[in-house]
């Protein structure tokens, strides 16, 4: 999980892109997982600690006022639960992507195996 979280950082920091949080734990699942859970549970610890850090440290260093006005908008109580919102969709998003890569593993050892028997 270490790996992957820093992997997604650093390509956070150097481009332009949020979806490295469904690309690196898609690919962390095609090579290293053994099982669909544990690649769904990595994925989904992964890309959430990484997006609640970014999401605590942009709302401390000044997108503050970003998120109360985003939480006006949508009649939401506290600009706080923009950050636990959008944590539990960067975990859903990594979770499955991790899940996929393994399914997709498994589903080529599968054809693999059927051309060896």
């Amino acid at each position: 999980m270490i790996i992957s979280i820093i992997l997604m950082l650093i390509l956070h920091l150097t481009t332009p892109f949020w979806w490295w949080i469904m690309v690196v734990p898609f690919l962390y699942g095609l090579i290293r997982s053994r099982s669909a859970l544990h690649a769904f549970s990595t994925g989904l610890g992964s890309a959430g600690l990484l997006w609640l850090g970014a999401s605590i440290y942009l709302y401390n260093t000044g997108s503050a006022l970003i998120a109360e006005k985003i939480a006006v908008m949508m009649t939401l109580p506290s600009p706080l639960l923009i950050i636990v919102i959008t944590t539990a969709i960067a975990m859903i998003a990594g979770g499955f992507s991790c899940c996929a890569g393994y399914l997709c593993y498994s589903a080529f050892q599968d054809l693999k195996d059927q051309d060896n028997a």
